[in-house]
């Protein structure tokens, strides 16, 4: 088992809700701001908009996600293609073409 420390432990960070395996973090400051967008960071302050992270506990329940969403991951994390073969696979890249998925 993992434990990560000084994430939604400090003072930058903010638990709005939780609600089992799902944990809203709200960070109340941005501390990684380049100096290109610096202007925009700061108005964003300005205006209270803040970055929100969704943080997911694997050892409370499965969790299904879309491709490409997940910023980091700690432990023995499994993840599928979901394919059957490579008929299913033609299938699927076939559908995805005409939906404009990718």
């Amino acid at each position: 088992m993992y434990q990560i420390n000084n994430f939604t432990n400090n003072d930058d960070v903010k638990v709005l809700d939780s609600m089992g395996a799902f944990t809203i973090a709200e960070y109340q400051r941005d501390l990684s701001v380049m100096p290109q967008n610096a202007v925009t960071a700061y108005y964003a302050s300005e205006m209270n908009v803040r970055k929100r992270q969704l943080i997911c506990d694997m050892s409370k329940s499965n969790v299904t996600i879309q491709a490409g969403a997940m910023q980091w991951m700690v432990g023995d994390v499994q993840s599928t293609t979901g394919l059957k073969g490579v008929g299913d696979f033609f299938g699927k890249a076939l559908r995805g073409s005409v939906t404009g998925e990718s």
